[in-house]
Order: structure tokens, then C-alpha cells, then sequence
């Protein structure tokens, strides 16, 4: 009876409704430029599309070695807040904590608040930190060194648990779009949007088998070029597909976060693959979708 009730539970989680809180790297300046895309009007393009659906409270951390002394770049963060959005921290130059002594990775940190000061509402606001490339530290001294510090001056990490890498199609956009060749965009569109639904799904269901129940999403993506023109069509999909989105403070500061996952590796990885990795668990009927190839050739 009792093996029965736990079966009957673990059936109803892994049919929960996703929450899930968007989050955005890499401001003001994510990937390359792009012939017919200014940067302005790809954040104000991009707010519009969280506001046309209903998302608001999205996170963005900032870098800011892309915004110092380039008085456009500053209107890009100017707009992100005036929509409405946070600004948090991604280190100042976005140089990750492998290639990094611990000193070097502080200085990043405390180099970058001297800018989000200007812009972010709060303290509180902009100590909410994004490891670059995910990277937490390929030895235990400087896992344990960096989330001391991080501690000490009261910052809380931002964990990512659905990455779209939606970076990987930039290159192909772009040579699409100095083509201006609509079939192609559209083409690399559904690319990442199939792409995406499955990837998303695979994630929520991997969580779901690890925790045994819903937890608290946070959606990693980019402002760039290609992100905005694919946005809206992105989080209509979601929520068709059952997605609600929240304020990206609501799961930053869940206490779900509170837990240390251990991992250690000189690549970074999701909250979720850390997980999996650290408990050593095996799901063998549970495949992670493969990035799409040949991206390149679309637009020749």
C-alpha cells in the first residue's frame, strides 16, 4: 500500500506544471553584432516581447567591460531597468573561474559593482550573482573560496537549471540575415524552438526523477539578435506547453538553492546536471537532446 501511494505521488510530480523564471546574461552586449540589428532596439524589442506575454522581473546580469565608456551600450542597460527588469552580476570582463586565480575571480566581482551601482535600484538588487560560463570551481578550494566570499558580502548565486543555448544559433542568424533571407531565419527559428521544447522538457523531467517533485525553474537565455526575433514564439510555445512564468527574485531566493550540490569540474553545468552528477544517478530511458548540426549551411 504504502510502495503504491509513493508510485501514485511521483506519477502526480512528474505531471506538475513548470514555474519557471527567465533570466538573461551577458548585458548590454551578448554575442556579435548583426547587419540590420542595433543593439537599442534589440533590448527595447526583447522587453516588449516579455511584456506582450506577461513576464516580468527578469534578471539580467551585466558585464561590464561591454558597457564602460560606450554611452549607447549604457542606454541598453537604462532601458532594461526603465522596463522594469533587475540587474545582477556576471564578473566585470566575463573571464571564467577555471582560467581565474580565486583573487583574480574577487576583483571581477567587486570591479563590476562599481557600475550596477549606478543602475540597479538596490544592494540587494545587484548582489545576486551569475557565475560566467557556470563555472563554480574546478577544485575544492576554489568552490569553497569563492561561494565564502560570495557569502560573506551577502550575494546570492543565480543557479540555472534550463540553458536553450540559444548563443549556438547567432552565427547562422547572422549570416542569414546579411542575406536578408526570411527562409532561412524562419528555418534556424524552428531549429532552436524545436530544439528548445525538447531540451526544456528533458530538464523538468530529469529534475522531477532527481528531487522527485516540481522545483523551482530558472531559464538561462541571451539578448541578442537572434533571441529577439525568436522571442515571442519562445514563451507563446512555453505556455502553451503549460510554462507560467514568475519573478525571477520568487526562484533565485527559494531556499530550494540553499543546497550545495558539491560539484566540481572545470566546466560549468546546470543546477540539474550537478545534481545528477554529484548523486551519481543513472536514468537510462531518459535521453538529453543533441544540439542541431549543419546550422552553418542554411543560408549558403
Amino acid at each position: 500500500m504504502k510502495l503504491s501511494l509513493f508510485l501514485l505521488l511521483i506519477s502526480f510530480n512528474l505531471n506538475a506544471a513548470m514555474k519557471v523564471a527567465l533570466t538573461v546574461d551577458d548585458l548590454p552586449a551578448s554575442g556579435k553584432d548583426v547587419k540590420g540589428y542595433d543593439r537599442l532596439k534589440i533590448v527595447d524589442d526583447f522587453t516588449s516581447a516579455l511584456k506582450k506575454n506577461k513576464v516580468k522581473g527578469v534578471y539580467g546580469f551585466l558585464n561590464g567591460v561591454q558597457a564602460v565608456h560606450q554611452e549607447k551600450r549604457l542606454k541598453v542597460l537604462k532601458h532594461w531597468k526603465k522596463s522594469g527588469h533587475y540587474l545582477g552580476n556576471h564578473t566585470f570582463s566575463h573571464k571564467g573561474l577555471t582560467k581565474s586565480t580565486i583573487e583574480e575571480y574577487k576583483q571581477e566581482i567587486e570591479r563590476n559593482e562599481s557600475l550596477l551601482i549606478d543602475y540597479a535600484d538596490s544592494i540587494k538588487e545587484l548582489k545576486v550573482f551569475r557565475y560566467t560560463y557556470l563555472e563554480e570551481g574546478e577544485t575544492k578550494e576554489k568552490r569553497y573560496g569563492i561561494r565564502s566570499y560570495l557569502a560573506r558580502r551577502n550575494y546570492r548565486i543565480a543557479q540555472v537549471t534550463l540553458d536553450t543555448s540559444d548563443w549556438y544559433w547567432l552565427e547562422a542568424f547572422s549570416k542569414c540575415a546579411s542575406k536578408s533571407d526570411k527562409e532561412g531565419m524562419e528555418k534556424l527559428k524552428k531549429s532552436f524552438l524545436d530544439y528548445s521544447s525538447l531540451n526544456i522538457n528533458y530538464s523538468d523531467k530529469l529534475a522531477k526523477m532527481i528531487w522527485g517533485k516540481s522545483i523551482p525553474h530558472i531559464l538561462l537565455m541571451h539578448i541578442n539578435a537572434f533571441t529577439t526575433y525568436v522571442l515571442d514564439d519562445f514563451l507563446i510555445l512555453l505556455k502553451k506547453e503549460g510554462v507560467s512564468f514568475v519573478d525571477s527574485k520568487k526562484h533565485i531566493f527559494d531556499k530550494f538553492y540553499d543546497e550545495d550540490t558539491t560539484f566540481i569540474h572545470e566546466h560549468g553545468k546546470t543546477y540539474v546536471q550537478q545534481a545528477l552528477e554529484t548523486r551519481k544517478l543513472v536514468f537510462k530511458n531518459l535521453k538529453q537532446p543533441q544540439l542541431p548540426k549543419q546550422l552553418d549551411t542554411i543560408c549558403n
